[in-house]
């Protein structure tokens, strides 16, 4: 359960990136992406907006007292709600309620946040098994949303979800691809719609604005470590070269024992894969063995949202 204390942690570079949208919000009106854009996007900025107006404190609130410990139960959700739409409910209780407990060691809050993924690979997979208009919908909004959530995970995930669509289309010849183009598409209109009107509501140069965004998003080369960590430890090969490299034989074994997978199975892990493969940038420019001296927690970091689910497939499915 959640601590009867929360303790606020200042970081002038990493908190700033959620504390200047919450308190423009809060003490201004200011709204988040559209007047401001956090370079973590949403995360950090709806959980503290919603306590400065729950509480009233709007000066704690940029400190976001609640981000420390929301993201574990969303991490437990995202795995019983993945796995009782594979298993029964019974095994989707003992994985999401045991699991935590043998990795809690390595379950902080980046780890949980790169599992929020799953809430978009879920309906998309289930809409694979069921192909229902409103489970690929469900994929675009969650898909889109994540994207203004955390922009590196959501866009993991969405160029992982179109990268399943694509093989499942070619390996399958399901016409899937099509359907997911144009239900992201009509999505990314609809957005683009919403953004303008509030930019003439609030008279802002749209195209300016966007290219701030642009600017902001290409911008890791800025802050990033001028190193990935202490070449001399074993762990730097094994997280930037074998690990990686596994993880490409996985890619062509996939391919190779699709038939033997099914539709699903192999739209799934391909999905993780390609999440994965899109998610290193943001491994080199921060979150390395420069930051992690724990090849350990690295390795878990970086690995376990992209490879569980799977592995919970295969494991469980029915």
């Amino acid at each position: 359960q959640p601590s009867l204390v929360i303790s606020s942690e200042f970081h002038a570079w990493e908190t700033a990136n959620y504390a200047v949208p919450v308190s423009d919000f809060l003490n201004f009106g200011k709204i988040p992406l559209f007047e401001n854009f956090p370079g973590h996007g949403l995360h950090g900025v709806i959980s503290s907006i919603a306590y400065g107006l729950l509480t009233g404190d709007y000066y704690d609130a940029v400190f976001a007292p609640w981000l420390s410990w929301l993201y574990c139960p969303v991490c437990i959700i995202a795995l019983y709600c993945f796995t009782k739409r594979i298993a029964n409910g019974l095994i989707a209780l003992c994985v999401s309620v045991l699991l935590p407990y043998f990795v809690l060691p390595f379950l902080n809050e980046f780890t949980s946040y790169s599992c929020i993924g799953w809430f978009a690979v879920l309906p998309f997979i289930i809409y694979l098994k069921t192909p229902r208009k409103k489970y690929l919908v469900l994929t675009v909004l969650i898909s889109l949303f994540l994207v203004a959530y955390k922009l590196d995970i959501g866009t993991s995930f969405l160029f992982g979800i179109l990268c399943s669509s694509l093989f499942v289309s070619i390996f399958f010849r399901n016409r899937v691809i099509y359907r997911v183009l144009i239900y992201f598409a009509a999505g990314i209109a609809a957005i683009f719609t919403i953004f303008l009107l509030v930019c003439l509501m609030k008279d802002i140069n749209p195209v300016s604005r966007i290219q701030e965004f642009l600017a902001i998003t290409s911008s890791n080369d800025h802050w990033g470590y001028n190193s990935l960590g202490d070449r001399e430890k074993n762990a730097y090969p094994l997280v930037f070269f074998i690990v990686p490299v596994l993880f490409a034989v996985c890619s062509f074994a996939t391919v190779c024992f699709r038939k033997s997978l099914g539709t699903a199975g192999f739209a799934l892990s391909v999905c993780m894969l390609s999440a994965y493969f899109f998610n290193i940038p943001r491994f080199l420019t921060l979150h390395s063995l420069r930051q992690y001296s724990d090849f350990f927690a690295a390795i878990w970091l970086w690995t376990m949202p992209f490879v569980l689910p799977f592995l919970i497939s295969r494991l469980f499915a029915c």
